[in-house]
Order: structure tokens, then C-alpha cells, then sequence
């Protein structure tokens, strides 16, 4: 083997390494480090209070991931988003969620989305009921492999967790613990 192809081979290994421990698939310092979005954001809203939450919430429920979203984020989310590219504004508010999984996707970063419809919204400790809008779940590895539940379209959950802008432009929530997960009867 020569000199420049053992250089691609070990550069291509430390690639591959970084993006495995940065995707968010194992709790440790690279993967819940996140830089707070600093370009290609998509305009973050401001919020401060509850009522401004409810202004930005989703009327419509977000697009299905492709199977392009699902297959690149291997490699965008530890490179681009949690270095700030197009990445997510951490509100420093804790929401939280109850409603119906209208729809599910894992990807191959070990992150899995969830879509709800939701029935309430609660940031702060105030209570909002929520008619005909959407709020996507962005759970990361590390947090679905402690999950007690297994997760389907259809089923009601209560989620616990920071309010996020999410730089593909809508607001979004990341609980940081399998606790804050619960499943609704």
C-alpha cells in the first residue's frame, strides 16, 4: 500500500470515527456538545414568553424525512448541525408536550424524529391547548436506546424537554433524558 493511499485510509477511519461519536448515537462530550446555530438559520423567532410559542407553532405537520434526510444525516448533523451550520438556538425553556405521533423516523445520525399533533403545550408551567398544531420531537440516540416504550405513529406521549429552533426553520423540542418520554392512555 503506498504512503498516500494509508493517509486516505487513515483520514477516511478518523472521519468516520468523528461522525460516529458525534451523531448523538452515545452520550459523551462531542455528541452533546452543540454550537448554538450561527448560520443558515433560517431566521430563529424570538421567544419569550408562552404566547410567542403558540404564534410560531406549525399549522401544518412537517414533511416526511426522505430517504436522502435519513441516509445523509450520518454525516450533516456531527459535521453541520451541531457545529452551528443550519444547526439549532437552544431557548433555554423547558416545554412540555402532550399529543398524538403522527408521524416517525430514525435516521442513520441515531437520531429519531417524532412529529405530534399536539393537545397541550406547557412552557414554564403555563398551560396552552393547542388545536390543529404540530411540534417535531428530535430524540437523540443516547436518550431512545433508555427508552422503556417503543414509539409509534398514532400513540399518545407526553414529552419533556428543551424548546429548540431547529435551522430548517421551525421550532422544535429535544428531551434530554428517556424520563422525560412518557406514554399517554
Amino acid at each position: 500500500m503506498t504512503m498516500k493511499r494509508k493517509i486516505g485510509t487513515g483520514i477516511l477511519i478518523a472521519f468516520i470515527a468523528f461522525c460516529f461519536l458525534r451523531s448523538g448515537r452515545l452520550c459523551n462530550e462531542l455528541s452533546l456538545a452543540k454550537a448554538q446555530c450561527w448560520t443558515r438559520c433560517h431566521d430563529p423567532v424570538s421567544v419569550v414568553t408562552a404566547a410567542d410559542i403558540s404564534v410560531h407553532l406549525r399549522s401544518t405537520i412537517n414533511p416526511r424525512l426522505t430517504l436522502l434526510d435519513r441516509v445523509s444525516g450520518w454525516f450533516t448533523t456531527p459535521i453541520f448541525k451541531m457545529s452551528g451550520i443550519q444547526g439549532w438556538r437552544d431557548y433555554g425553556l423547558i416545554v412540555v408536550a402532550d399529543g398524538q405521533v403522527k408521524q416517525i423516523a430514525d435516521s442513520l445520525d441515531g437520531m429519531t424524529t417524532v412529529d405530534l399533533k399536539l393537545n397541550r403545550l406547557s412552557p414554564d408551567g403555563q398551560s396552552l391547548e393547542k388545536e390543529d398544531k404540530y411540534l417535531r420531537i428530535e430524540v437523540f440516540g443516547c436518550v431512545r436506546r433508555s427508552l422503556m416504550i417503543e414509539m409509534h405513529e398514532g400513540q399518545r406521549l407526553q414529552v419533556r424537554g428543551k424548546l429548540m429552533w431547529d435551522g430548517d426553520g421551525f421550532l422544535e423540542v429535544h428531551p434530554g433524558t428517556a424520563e422525560n418520554i412518557q406514554e399517554l392512555q
